[in-house]
């Protein structure tokens, strides 16, 4: 993000949060990020609920605080969360978010598009291990008609914060495997594929390590 924002470029952030705490997320990117503005930010539902499931993680919040950085330091950069509110429907969430995604899309048309979100989210294949029909947010957003690269990670083992099951309890630091590495051999950055994976992946995002982020 901010090294297409530093070319002038706009970038618009798409963040796995909730649409609805775009409300308390435009006034933090707008604020110093001081500690009072991190706790009007934080204070929502979606930050202080039992079930933590990585996506209102510590390194998160770190994520909007950077972000908050650059739009301070003068980069055309905006956020916007586009996971379903809690009162919506989750029986497809996948298509909800795509749909969600591909609506900013068509009103920013000038402007680039980078999204963060779970590695099955990002799958542009149909099917899964446990549902042969299953259609990840990456192929409605293909089939939705809009040109998207989808990234698969590289990186070493290392650990996460995964939740296993529907309860609070379920959810904690993981170990984690090795993926496939950069064709180069780096152990940090993008490179394009020569062809996509089996997931539709174009190319992987690496980094150096893999640590797990605490709510």
């Amino acid at each position: 993000v901010c090294s297409a924002a530093s070319t002038g470029r706009t970038v618009e952030v798409g963040l796995e949060i909730p649409a609805v705490e775009r409300a308390s997320i435009e006034p933090f990117l707008a604020s110093e990020g001081g500690s009072s503005d991190i706790e009007a930010l934080t204070a929502s539902e979606f930050w202080t609920r039992e079930y933590q499931d990585g996506r209102s993680s510590q390194a998160m919040l770190d994520l909007l605080g950077r972000l908050r950085e650059l739009r301070t330091a003068g980069l055309p950069v905006d956020v916007f969360p586009f996971d379903l509110d809690p009162s919506q429907d989750s029986a497809d969430r996948d298509k909800g978010m795509a749909d969600n995604i591909a609506t900013h899309v068509r009103a920013h048309p000038r402007t680039l598009t980078m999204v963060l979100t779970g590695e099955v989210h990002a799958w542009k294949t149909r099917g899964a291990p446990w549902k042969a029909e299953f259609l990840p947010m990456g192929w409605h957003i293909a089939e939705a008609g809009l040109p998207v690269r989808s990234l698969g990670r590289a990186t070493p083992k290392g650990a996460a914060w995964i939740c296993t099951g529907a309860t609070a309890d379920s959810c904690g630091i993981r170990q984690t495997g090795a993926t496939e590495p950069l064709p180069s051999g780096r152990t940090a950055g993008v490179e394009l594929l020569p062809g996509p994976t089996a997931r539709g992946y174009a190319g992987l995002y690496a980094t150096p390590g893999l640590t797990a982020s605490p709510p």
